[in-house]
């Protein structure tokens, strides 16, 4: 692993536990130029980007980091990640994608009750709204 990337990944994680997230985002977009295909610090941009409520950006970075995980990854980040582009999803109106994300991510961690709590709401905002 190069060690600027472990700095850059490090210093993102840091400035968000500060609460400090569009710092985050750019320490996290410096490490994925580093290290690209990375899963970590793409998901700890997206992660950032969504608690700044920039929803496509946070769906988009999401998404990438879904892509670059690899096989061994830990069910829960995988789990966390399409928690997140849920969470995006709905909040940019796109009920049914919002219920698939976290129908996969219900996959990766079958007895997570967050998952479920998610997806029983988000289905009874898309039968209210049809």
């Amino acid at each position: 692993m190069n060690a600027r990337f472990a700095e850059f990944s490090s210093l993102g994680f840091a400035e968000m536990s500060q609460s400090r997230f569009a710092e985050a985002v750019a320490a996290f977009r410096r490490a994925a130029i580093l290290q690209p295909g990375q899963a970590i610090s793409v998901y700890g941009a997206g992660f950032g980007a969504v608690r700044q409520s920039r929803w496509r950006d946070g769906l988009r970075l999401m998404s990438r980091a879904a892509v670059a995980l690899s096989v061994n990854t830990p069910t829960r980040l995988l789990a966390e990640i399409h928690i997140t582009r849920g969470h995006c999803q709905k909040a940019l109106g796109s009920l049914r994608e919002g219920a698939n994300s976290y129908r996969r991510a219900a996959v990766s961690e079958p007895f997570n009750p967050q998952i479920y709590f998610n997806l029983a709401n988000t289905l009874g905002e898309v039968v209210r709204f049809v």
